[in-house]
């Protein structure tokens, strides 16, 4: 997940350094969806902390 938070900033740094043109925009916004995309992938695998469990008898 930090990974994916990583290519979000990387992304917006490379864009504002480029100048947003149109085509930096839309390679943006395919960029991010990608990334959205795997946070949601990753947010519906992550399972519930539970860490407490095996020790409340």
């Amino acid at each position: 997940m930090e990974d994916c938070l990583y290519a979000m900033k990387k992304v917006a740094v490379q864009a504002s350094q480029k100048g947003l043109t149109a085509e930096v925009r839309k390679d943006l916004k395919v960029k991010m969806r990608l990334l959205i995309e795997e946070l949601d992938f990753l947010e519906q695998q992550r399972v519930p902390f539970d860490g407490f469990a095996p020790f409340i008898h």
